[in-house]
This record gives structure tokens, C-alpha cells and sequence, in this order.
């Protein structure tokens, strides 16, 4: 199937925001559409947790179909507690006091000739020893005995079996939930977006505002960066380039709407002579719906969001008004 766009068939350069970015949580400023890679591997994971309960799965004498990324992101995800230490990996579980030993001392993980052992193996007689004995650096000595050292604590319980628990959930159990969102961990929050989705206005005054604190909307100067067609001035005031925020916060006719606006509401927080100084449309936003209170909040966040939509059509009426002559 081939998809277009106007009299072309539609590439990468016409999309306004990157697919990775559209897949992120809302938390993250995403759309929260499912990211297949992410939730593929989320669910993989599934296997790597079930093998390690009691149950008798027909599947658990099998080679399991996960990569080294899900393994890492199994091992990053889980605490071991020690018991027999059949079960759990010598190097990459997190058993050593909560952490793999693989993660404390990489070079010597990467030293070992056998980066597979159990911790009953890998203790019975020392065998982790005599994997790392070969052509020793003074860095590889250094963390052999570091671990040596750590490993003086640490006993075996031939009575229990060693247990798992899953650090993303309150419960300590495995949910692909969990496992999923666990991959977008380290990503910078956005407050502004989380504000977007709860505001009652239409969807495509909201969608539209998503677009605009990502700096995506068509405006003449992201036409100018494509070499597409654009009017250069903006349409309100015919003065400067058209950017994003030259449209919605420093076109002359823009602030006399916020002002009018302000003073109908007796709200000097929309006039533009009460706003500080912004880097961008995003940082605006959140300026001016936190110097309301909670009571009216909701009620600002429709009004701004309604009254962006609104510039933009009568913008949109202008440009388009042009062309059609």
C-alpha cells in the first residue's frame, strides 16, 4: 500500500513530528500510541519471568526467543533474593546486594571466559575464579578483588529456592504495562502536555496545540526550512517573518486579542503587559495557567487553548484567501 500526500507518495520529510516521539507516553509529551518494538519486547519479557516459578510449561526446556536487549532489560527490571542460587545468573542477576555483579565490574565480566554460570556454580570451588584467571590486567585485579571481597558475605541456602521479584510494580509481580513503560524510563517529563489532555476543548484544538509546543505547525518559517512555498510575512500584521512565536505571542494584533481578552475576564495574567519573559510557545503556556488558581484553571486552559485555534483559522483564511485569487 502506498500512502501519498497531495500528488506525491509520502516520505519521512513530510511528516510534522517523528514517529519515536509520537509513540512516547503522554507523560513524556507523546500521543501514547503503542510503540510495537517497545511492547513486543515488553511481552517477551513475559517468558524470561515465567521460567523462573514452579509450573511445568512445555516451552521451558526450549532456547527462549529473547535477544541480549531483553535479557538486560530483564535483569534491570528484577531483584534476585538469594537462596540455593540455582537459579539465578552469576553475573547478570541482581543478587549481590541488589545489584548484578556484571554492572559493578564490567571489565571483569568482560574478562570471564564463562558469562554464563549459575551462582551455585560459579561459587562451587571458586569456579568464577579460575574463569577470570588469564592474561589479568591491573584493572582486571582491581575489581577481582573487589568482588572477592563482597562474596566473603554472601552464603547459600540449599533449604530454599532462590526468588525473583519485579522492581517496577507495587506488588513485586511482572505486568507488560510495567515492562513497557519501564523502556521510556530517563525520558524528560511534559508537564505541558499532561495539561493539554485534561482540558476540556475539542480534539483538534488540543492535537492542534500539541503540534505547537513541539514547534510543528506550518508556519512560514518551517516552510522556509523546507523550501516550500510561504507568504515570508505574517498574515496579522504583514511586519515579520511568521514564526510560532511571533504568531500566537508578539504579532501586534495577537496581543491586542490576549489584552481584550484579559481585561473582559478582569484577568491581567492574559494581558501580554503581565507576562514574563518566555523562550518558546511550551514555556508560555505553563506561565499562564499557573499564576490562576486551582478553581479556575480548567476554565483558563479551554479559553487559551480555544483562543489559539482561533488565531490560527483567522490566519489560515487570510493566507489561503491570497492563494485563491
Amino acid at each position: 500500500m502506498i500512502t501519498v500526500a497531495g500528488d506525491g507518495q509520502l516520505t519521512g520529510g513530510k511528516c510534522k513530528v517523528a514517529w519515536s516521539n509520537v509513540c512516547k507516553p503522554v507523560l513524556n509529551g507523546g500521543l501514547g500510541i503503542k510503540d510495537l518494538d517497545a511492547f513486543s519486547r515488553a511481552l517477551r519479557l513475559r517468558w524470561l519471568w515465567f521460567a523462573w516459578d514452579d509450573r511445568d510449561r512445555p516451552w521451558k526446556d526450549l532456547q527462549l526467543p529473547n535477544d541480549n536487549g531483553d535479557c538486560k532489560l530483564f535483569h534491570a527490571a528484577t531483584r534476585v533474593q538469594l537462596g540455593n542460587g540455582r537459579r539465578a545468573a552469576f553475573w547478570k542477576s541482581r543478587w549481590l546486594h541488589g545489584d548484578a555483579p556484571a554492572d559493578l565490574f564490567p571489565v571483569l565480566f568482560s574478562h570471564s571466559k564463562r558469562k554464563n554460570r549459575s551462582v551455585a556454580d560459579a561459587l562451587a570451588n571458586d569456579a568464577w575464579v579460575r574463569d577470570v584467571d588469564h592474561n589479568m590486567t591491573q584493572t582486571v585485579i582491581a575489581e577481582y578483588v573487589q568482588l572477592w571481597e563482597k562474596l566473603q558475605t554472601i552464603t547459600l541456602s540449599q533449604s530454599q529456592t532462590d526468588s525473583i521479584s519485579w522492581v517496577s510494580s507495587a506488588d513485586g509481580q511482572y505486568s507488560a504495562r510495567s515492562a513497557y513503560l519501564l523502556q521510556f524510563q530517563g525520558l524528560p517529563k511534559c508537564d505541558v502536555a499532561i495539561t493539554l489532555w485534561k482540558t476540556k476543548a475539542p480534539p483538534k484544538c488540543k492535537f492542534f496545540c500539541w503540534l505547537l509546543i513541539q514547534d510543528r505547525v506550518w508556519t512560514a518559517a518551517r516552510l522556509q526550512v523546507r523550501q516550500w512555498p510561504n507568504e515570508y510575512f505574517c498574515q496579522l500584521c504583514v511586519r515579520n517573518l511568521e514564526t510560532a512565536n511571533h504568531l500566537f505571542l508578539e504579532c501586534p494584533v495577537t496581543r491586542s486579542i490576549w489584552d481584550r481578552v484579559g481585561i473582559w475576564l478582569q484577568a491581567p495574567s492574559l494581558q501580554p503587559a503581565h507576562w514574563d519573559t518566555s523562550e518558546d510557545v511550551k514555556d508560555w503556556l505553563l506561565q499562564i495557567i499557573r499564576k490562576f488558581p486551582s478553581s479556575c484553571k480548567k476554565g483558563v486552559r479551554a479559553l487559551i487553548l480555544l483562543i489559539i485555534w482561533e488565531i490560527w483559522k483567522e490566519r489560515n483564511n487570510r493566507v489561503f484567501r491570497k492563494v485563491s485569487r
